[in-house]
């Protein structure tokens, strides 16, 4: 028997709790240990708006597997100092499958530079809503730029 939409609210909203609490850890402990534990195998990550992608000079339909994200946060991991997300709000589309998440999260250095980044997650679920198949994250354009400007710049300095 299927489960009902309470059913399915529920578990999409402790998933939604799970993994947001993970993507803190990864900033405070520098570990993907848990990041991708409430994501399907074949979950995708999308970064927006389009316009931020162009700037960034990807392809403005990229996106990434789970070990493409660990990857990403594993190479930021030399230039963090610490962070600290809050969660603002969410709402939960329990028929639809998903979920939104708009948080703001502070992200310091270690060169001292902090950056406050307000950033939005569309979060798709699997049917019984216990796992995360698709995420887009809305980013702060201009801060999320000056961001990966300056953990960019600090690997620089650090050498191959």
């Amino acid at each position: 028997m299927a489960p009902s939409v309470s059913e399915v609210e529920s578990a999409m909203k402790a998933t939604l709790k799970t993994h947001l609490d993970d993507m803190l850890r990864v900033y405070k402990d520098k570990s993907t240990t848990n990041v991708s534990r409430m994501l399907t195998p074949d979950a995708t990550f999308t970064l927006a708006p389009a316009t931020l992608l162009k700037t960034m000079g990807a392809p403005p339909t990229f996106s990434m597997t789970n070990a493409e994200r660990e990857a990403h946060f594993t190479q930021q991991f030399p230039a963090l100092a610490n962070g600290d997300m809050e969660l603002l709000e969410t709402v939960v589309d329990a028929p639809g499958r998903k979920a939104v998440a708009h948080f703001r999260g502070t992200v310091t250095l270690v060169n001292d530079a902090s950056f406050t980044l307000e950033n939005v997650f569309i979060v798709h679920f699997t049917d019984d809503g216990t796992k995360i198949n698709k995420t887009v994250e809305f980013a702060d354009a201009a801060t999320t730029l000056q961001f990966i400007g300056a953990v960019r710049e600090i690997a620089a300095s650090k050498g191959p």
